[in-house]
């Protein structure tokens, strides 16, 4: 393939090549853009009309308000109708709860509990509620597509940050759970994608590929793929979504292989899977890598049926014209390309009509649903606090007048509706509602322990403080702060000779911090998954009496 396919591309002209238009509309229906900022530009009306690009995976960025969402997304629609694609536009986002909620940080959309929050709840009602919740969200301002959930197991590989977004390390449980929340969204009335499938097993092929030379499909085993298969079974999967594993295998036969061979003779063979194979590029690498350009058209060769582009418009316009010479090559068959084209087309039409995507709800229709799930969101993060010992709140054996303090790391803000830069705010609010002396201090990971917080730690009645574990050294630097602060603890109790209420609040993966250690010196330990200010709201309901962790943990391993 000639590299000057990746150079020099003039913007919003119409593709020259030889291809027909039948196929190029046929190539468009299987691709997947992204773009930056909340207008219909000249580039987006370009995709969906030049190129008839038929899927828009939005993000935050894209999305500042519902009035402006509204637009957007039925500019676009109307675009797509003018171009005379063959179904509406498929509009992705991804709405999984927990600190992986798009809509809730810009459109103010109900805050749901992480996978992993919800697991700990234990109702599989409950879940499928939710997912039915999140889905009529979606839906009424025009998005038809939940690219969620992850349906893979938590592990000893999973970083801490990632595991939030699984409903834990049991494949029995996941399997169960993410059937009901994948019901659920199909109720609301989104279409939705099992994502992160089969990256292990995609690991362990390449791995025996490389050691052995050869592979039987028969010799595969794995929890993901029997997750798989139950739900498959079921006739729950719309669609699956496989990472893009080139930053680790390369752009080396041997992988391209693996991918093959996992969708051929796993998920369309073992599985009998009919409904598309999404692939899922590698944002690790520059936009300006030329791999990073063909990866789209690697992606449709190994077997994918639906690819992600790359987020710069001109590198887009590479990656389609590189699939454009694929076809006038024969590289990549027409056949090929109508068949997944096809896939698509079904996977699309069972979750949109032009009727609807065109004659979009009034704004109102969406507040009007926040009203109705406020309730069921605050049970649903009632039911995710775990306390890993069955007492009581320590919080609740001292006066009303103790000292509190609240020992908070430096994390980034993530609730965009808050008029302050400490996303611990709401914790420190809700306490104060039984506990007005409260006294909010921050600690940053680089500095540690100051001289500032030493003179609090030896002149209060308690101690709670925020561990918030996104990765495995973020959690070993509040590890270390944690033992220096027991250690000041333990000297100012020996001189004052009072007994210090201690308190940790978790949130991300329990398996990041030293709990056991942890609570053989006496800290009263309790899980909220997530520093969102309905999870970090409800913890302290907890601390302060007013309502009881229904949780239990969803992670043994």
């Amino acid at each position: 393939m000639a590299s000057d396919q990746c150079c020099d591309l003039a913007a919003h002209t119409r593709p020259q090549n030889s291809a027909e238009d039948r196929v190029k509309r046929q190539i468009g229906q299987t691709l997947i853009a992204s773009f930056e900022g909340p207008l219909f530009s000249t580039e987006i009306q370009a995709l969906l009309e030049l190129y008839t690009v038929g899927n828009i995976l939005l993000n935050v960025e894209n999305l500042h308000d519902i009035p402006q969402s509204l637009r957007l997304i039925q500019r676009s629609q109307e675009s797509a109708r003018t171009a005379q694609h063959p179904t509406p536009l498929l509009f992705g986002i991804e709405q999984e709860g927990g600190l992986a909620s798009h809509l809730s940080t810009s459109l103010q959309a109900t805050q749901f509990p992480s996978p992993l929050g919800l697991a700990a709840g234990q109702s599989s009602t409950t879940i499928r509620r939710v997912g039915e919740a999140i889905g009529k969200e979606l839906s009424v301002i025009g998005i038809n597509w939940n690219v969620s959930p992850v349906i893979e197991p938590i592990t000893d590989l999973t970083e801490p940050w990632d595991s939030s977004r699984r409903f834990g390390d049991n494949y029995q449980v996941i399997t169960e759970y993410a059937g009901a929340f994948i019901e659920g969204l199909h109720n609301g009335g989104v279409a939705t994608s099992a994502t992160e499938a089969l990256s292990q097993t995609l690991r362990e092929t390449y791995r025996r590929l490389v050691t052995d030379g050869d592979l039987n499909e028969e010799t595969l085993d794995s929890d993901e793929l029997w997750i798989l298969e139950q739900l498959s079974g079921s006739d729950l999967l719309n669609s699956i979504m496989i990472p893009s594993l080139a930053h680790e295998f390369g752009d080396n036969d041997v992988g391209s292989e693996a991918i093959t061979f996992i969708i051929d003779k796993i998920i369309r063979g073992r599985l009998g899977f009919q409904g598309p194979v999404i692939s899922n590029y590698s944002p690790q690498r520059s936009e300006s890598d030329k791999c990073l350009v063909h990866e789209p058209l690697r992606a449709l060769l190994y077997g994918s049926d639906m690819v992600r582009l790359p987020t710069d418009y001109t590198t887009q316009i590479a990656s389609i014209n590189a699939i454009y010479a694929a076809v006038e090559s024969s590289t990549l068959s027409v056949n090929a390309i109508a068949s997944r084209s096809r896939r698509v087309g079904t996977f699309k039409s069972q979750f949109s009509s032009w009727q609807r995507s065109l004659n979009p709800p009034s704004p109102a229709s969406f507040s009007s649903l926040l009203a109705t799930h406020k309730q069921l969101a605050h049970a649903a993060y009632r039911s995710s606090i775990v306390t890993l010992q069955p007492t009581a709140s320590p919080l609740l054996s001292i006066p009303e007048t103790s000292v509190i303090l609240l020992l908070t790391p430096s994390v980034p803000q993530i609730d965009t509706r808050s008029q302050t830069s400490d996303p611990f705010e709401p914790l420190g609010r809700t306490i104060s509602r039984l506990y007005p002396r409260i006294r909010h201090v921050p600690y940053t990971l680089s500095t540690g322990l100051t001289s500032t917080h030493v003179a609090f730690l030896r002149r209060t009645n308690a101690v709670v403080m925020m561990m918030v574990c996104l990765s495995s050294a973020l959690a070993e630097t509040q590890d270390e702060f944690w033992r220096s602060v027991e250690a000041i603890l333990a000297d100012a109790q020996t001189e004052i000779q009072q007994r210090v209420v201690k308190v940790v609040v978790g949130a991300g993966d329990v398996r990041g911090f030293t709990q056991g250690e942890i609570l053989s010196h006496g800290w009263w330990v309790v899980e909220c998954w997530e520093y969102t200010r309905s999870a970090l709201e409800t913890v302290a309901e907890v601390l302060i009496g007013e309502s009881k962790a229904g949780g239990r943990l969803p992670v043994h391993g």
